[in-house]
This record gives structure tokens, sequence and C-alpha cells, in this order.
């Protein structure tokens, strides 16, 4: 022990005789009536022992030091993300895998690629590629325009938003739910999974007897976060695809349900079905519904931008769209309970 001039064995046997275990010792009585055994008396036993624990005690004081410097900082998430390099990549193959991506962006030192997925787990032809210098942006922009397999590729710099940051007063801006959590899944975890954006909270729904629920609300400090997050819609962790969605505020509360949809149907087409609506966010404004098996249920989430455009929606209550008629039903938000327009009834 550093700092004390006693071998180990004097120590041992200093433990031994101040927790009074003379067993296997020889014991000796001093004229003076102290205890003996060996070289150690009782009186300097109980002083080695007391040197011993002192310097355990401050041993374990700089271990703690050492380590307390990594505790995560509360202020935020840690594993935030503010990754600022990032190209997107569009007109890809389905086919296309990261293996692929990183061959045609040999020349770039790559730190992330994330392929964005439709609502139906396939490939949209689109990727995030996360690279880690300037450098390496211009070296990517160099690919624009060159195949990958049979297409030409278009290679774009994603420019990243300072502004609309969330405030106090607004408490579900830029917030986003994560469904199908598998419920092992923690916060530093959920943080890594939304590579790219900047974490301020995550707070994991817990069910009655305390285990997670598989949900959790993910606040983000940035509109460009927001919409960062979205694109891991369908996307695995722990060999679950998670459903990522936008929880609405107090801005975007206009929202209508569509009941009775084709199962085939896209975000796309029911943005094309709701003539002249303002989707709020554009496809990512629309969120179908799966079933338990991961299935489209025939229901999606809509968010309107305006009144006038929940109105406009409304004349849109049994109209076609491929070979079924789509009900329209007007709700107070999107978490809240739908009640049926009696007004949008032909």
């Amino acid at each position: 022990m550093a700092g004390v001039d006693f071998d180990e064995e004097e120590l041992r046997r200093a433990m031994d005789m101040s927790m009074g275990n003379d067993e296997g010792l020889s014991v000796s009585e001093n004229p003076g009536g102290s205890r003996e055994t060996g070289n150690i008396n009782q009186e300097e036993a109980e002083q080695m022992f007391d040197i011993l624990v002192v310097e355990k005690i401050k041993e374990e004081e700089k271990l703690f030091e050492q380590f307390g410097g990594n505790k995560p900082n509360k202020s935020k998430i840690e594993g935030s993300n503010t990754k600022q390099n990032i190209v997107e990549l569009s007109g890809l193959p389905w086919s296309a895998k990261d293996d692929e991506i990183k061959e045609f962006l040999k020349d770039c030192n790559i730190v992330k690629i994330l392929i964005i997925l439709n609502e139906y787990k396939k490939s949209s032809g689109n990727a995030k590629v996360w690279v880690s210098s300037k450098e390496d942006l211009k070296r990517a922009l160099l690919c624009h325009k060159k195949h990958l397999g049979k297409r030409y590729i278009n290679v774009n710099i994603v420019e990243q938003e300072e502004t609309n940051r969330s405030t106090p007063s607004d408490p579900h801006a830029f917030t986003v739910k994560l469904s199908g959590l598998p419920w092992s899944a923690t916060e530093q975890e959920i943080c890594e999974f939304l590579f790219g954006c900047e974490v301020l909270g995550v707070n994991i729904e817990m069910i009655e007897e305390g285990k997670p629920s598989g949900l959790a609300l993910v606040k983000l400090e940035t509109k460009a976060d927001l919409d960062m997050a979205l694109k891991y819609h369908k996307q695995v962790l722990g060999g679950r695809y998670l459903d990522v969605e936008k929880i609405a505020s107090e801005d975007d509360k206009f929202c209508i349900k569509l009941n009775s949809l084709p199962w085939s149907a896209s975000q796309q087409e029911i943005c094309d079905f709701l003539t002249g609506c303002e989707v709020v966010g554009g496809l990512a404004g629309v969120t179908i519904e799966m079933n338990d098996r991961g299935k489209p249920s025939g229901s999606a989430f809509v968010q309107l931008k305006t009144e006038a455009d929940v109105e406009k929606a409304k004349k849109c209550h049994k109209q076609k769209l491929g070979a079924r008629y789509v009900d329209v039903e007007t709700i107070t938000s999107k978490y809240g309970k739908a009640k049926q327009d009696q007004h949008c009834s032909n």
C-alpha cells in the first residue's frame, strides 16, 4: 500500500489481531500485560490496521475523482450529436446498401450512413451521410451525377438551421414520439439512435407495473433536429422497427383522421387525395397507422396548416381513393379522441 512501510504478511496478521482472530498464531503475554504475536503486539496491530483503513479510503477517493468527471451532463442527455457535415444522396437504387454507398464515396471519411425508409420499411432512394470534415463535404460533391449501379446520384450538402429553437411556452415544440421500442431501451440508446439530432430530454413512458411501455417522448432543440428525427421512421433499434411521429404543438393543432384507406395507400397518395390542403411538413405530416402485425390499418392522421385547410379536407369525406370511399374525421389533437364531424357528411 502506497505510503505504508509494512509488508503484506504483517498487514494480514495485524488485521487478524485487531479483529480478535488469534487462531493459528503463537500468542504470548508480555510482563506489561500486552499480548504479542511474533514481532507485533496488540497495540501495534491496531495502529497498523488504522493506517490500512485510511489508505484504503484514500485509494477509493482517488478512484471516485478519476471517474467522477465522466458522469452524464444532466442539462443535455449524453449522446446528443451536433454533427454538421452532412450530405444527402437522392436517386439511389432501392437495393443500395451501406457498403455500396461507402464505395461510391470512397474518398470521404464517413461517420454514419442513414438510408431513409418509407412506411413499408423499403428504401425511399434517399440517404443521409455524415462525414468527418468540410474537406470530406467537398470530396462528396465531386460525386454529384456519378453512377451507382445504373443510376445517376444527386449529391447535395444539407444546410443546418440555427433558428426556431424550442421555448418553455410551447412544451411540445420539436417533440417526437417513438413507438415499438425494445423494453430494454435506455435513454442513452435512444439518443444514439437519433444520431445527428440535438436531444434535450427523453421520457420513457411506463405502464402501471413500472415497466417500459415501448413508447418514449423525445424533446429536440430545433426544427432541423425534428426534421432529422423523422428520417429515422422505420429504422431499427435493438431488432425492432421504430415508428417516429411528430407530436402536435400549439402551432399545428389542426389535425384530421382518414379511415377506410386502401392498405396500399402511400403518404404521397394521401396528400394528393386532400386536394388544395397544405399538409404540415409535407409527407412527414402524414402518419399511417399500423396494426399489431406492422401492416397498414387503413387509417391515417394528417397535420394541416390552418382551419381553412381542415374545411377543405372535410369536402373530401366519402370521396374515393383507389377503390375505397374514405371517411374524413376532425379531431381536437393527434392523440385526442377522434369524433365524426356531422357537417362533413353529404
